[in-house]
């Protein structure tokens, strides 16, 4: 399981540097059989969320395209019912961070 220091991310200065952190905090990721790579983080999903969509442009669908082409989207997983965090990088790998409290 990954760190309790996602928390850190709300004072985040960069978008990217924003997610990029998260994944780190994830610790060792695991590959789903679709290509994804999934971690966990402890925190505040809505709180890290809100910084990590700062400046992005919002969708009617909830997602967030931030500047660097990334899309993030908050969500539950069906699987676990836990929070998430999808981000689908603009080099199109794509991220299940979930957020546990």
């Amino acid at each position: 399981m990954g760190s309790s220091a996602a928390i850190s991310l709300t004072n985040m200065f960069s978008k990217e540097a924003a997610y990029k952190e998260l994944i780190r905090e994830a610790g060792e990721l695991v590959e789903t059989r679709a290509g994804d790579l999934q971690g966990t983080v402890k925190g505040d999903i809505n709180k890290i969320f809100e910084n990590l969509a700062k400046g992005g442009k919002k969708h009617p669908s909830g997602a967030v395209k931030l500047s660097d082409g990334t899309t993030i989207i908050k969500y539950v997983r069906t699987s676990t019912g836990n929070n998430a965090i999808y981000i689908n990088t603009a080099a199109k790998q794509a991220y299940k961070i979930t957020v546990i409290q």
